[in-house]
């Protein structure tokens, strides 16, 4: 089980130091106020790693939630929400996400706050992982599955 239910993913450009800041606020607020709801939440300020990197290791690392803060949405007032669980994305309002990421973690898929293990092991094998991590990538000889 995760030590956070939810990870939020500022998409941070070291090119644009400004908007970073904005979406590292942004995210920071969010936090702030899941955590307010009682909701356990980390921040991925790593701006060194590939978005595809980290969405990947959230993956591995089993959020139930992750929430992504990219330029675009924020221009537009939403939010990437993906579920560990059905593995969906939406597009949803930044405004009262708090309150839907308490719903989905307070609906059936979820016990205790965390995804129930045996319905939401996602089995990955290597090369799916690494195209998660290099979307340009074919293929990769570093790890052989057996």
């Amino acid at each position: 089980l995760a030590p956070h239910q939810v990870i939020i993913i500022p998409m941070l450009n070291e090119k644009k130091p400004e908007m970073s800041a904005t979406l590292r606020e942004k995210s920071e607020e969010i936090a702030a106020d899941l955590r307010k709801r009682g909701i356990r939440v980390t921040i991925d300020l790593d701006d060194t790693k590939r978005p595809g990197f980290k969405f990947a290791e959230a993956e591995l690392k089993g959020y139930p939630i992750r929430l992504v803060v990219g330029p675009r949405d924020l221009e537009n007032g939403e939010i990437e929400l993906a579920r560990r669980d059905t593995r969906e994305k939406s597009t949803r309002p930044i405004e009262g996400i708090g309150e839907q990421v308490v719903d989905l973690l307070g609906g059936p898929h979820f016990a205790a706050g965390n995804l129930v293990q045996e319905t939401a092991l996602v089995e990955m094998d290597a090369q799916q992982f690494w195209n998660l991590i290099d979307d340009d990538h074919e293929t990769d000889t570093r790890l052989e599955t057996h």
